[in-house]
């Protein structure tokens, strides 16, 4: 009995390394899984704040366009107006086909480009140029525009600036009125055909001329 205890003894004594050692490569696999957990949950969170990051930035860019559009179109409601210029009235300052923005300041003076509606038709709309406020005495005689009994200085319309020389016209400018040319003087309907525009028809003044879109 002895001798067999003893061999007992000698093999549980020889299986004890391959147990430890079986131990020591599972906790070996418990710590590499550790580890691969680990740095999949720093990737994980590293992808989410990206995303994160991410989403802040279409936000931030969503809001500022929606903030744009309603600025425009409280602009557009309240202070400026975008229009076409359609014909040759007012050339060589506006061409036809034009895009133009028109500000609705009706604090107008001589020389002011302006929109209105047409005092014939009270539907369609006109642009001209103020050359007579209230108050103005307008005379036109052998082909020239006399403000005052000044003539009015049109250097920059060209060779536009002369009118038909049988026109012979001379106005007081009512109060509460503006009278309007156009530039191509020999081809616009204006103040000498309509008379003199009430301020109430007056849409706004051109504050800039974006040019041709065709």
């Amino acid at each position: 009995m002895v001798k067999i205890d003893e061999e007992l003894e000698k093999q549980e004594g020889q299986e004890e390394p391959s147990v430890v050692h079986e131990e020591a490569l599972v906790e070996e696999d418990a710590l590499l899984e550790e580890d691969d957990l680990v740095e999949e949950e720093a990737l994980v969170e590293e992808e989410a704040k990206k995303r994160g990051s991410l989403y802040k930035l279409k936000s931030f860019a969503s809001i500022w366009l929606s903030v744009a559009s309603l600025v425009l179109i409280i602009g557009r409601l309240f202070f400026f107006t975008p229009y076409d210029v359609s014909g040759q009235s007012m050339y060589p300052t506006l061409h036809d086909g034009d895009r133009i923005v028109v500000s609705h300041d009706k604090e107008l003076e001589r020389g002011d480009v302006v929109v209105f509606t047409s005092p014939i038709t009270m539907e369609d709309d006109y642009i001209k140029r103020v050359v007579g406020v209230a108050g103005d005495t307008i005379e036109i005689r052998s082909g020239h525009v006399y403000v005052n009994g000044k003539q009015l200085e049109d250097e920059n319309l060209g060779t536009t600036q002369t009118l038909r020389t049988e026109d012979t016209i001379k106005t007081l400018v009512p109060t509460g009125t503006v009278y309007v040319l156009g530039d191509n003087r020999e081809n616009s309907m204006d103040s000498r055909v309509f008379g003199a525009v009430p301020d109430e028809l007056i849409k706004g003044k051109l504050v800039l001329n974006i040019g041709s879109l065709k």
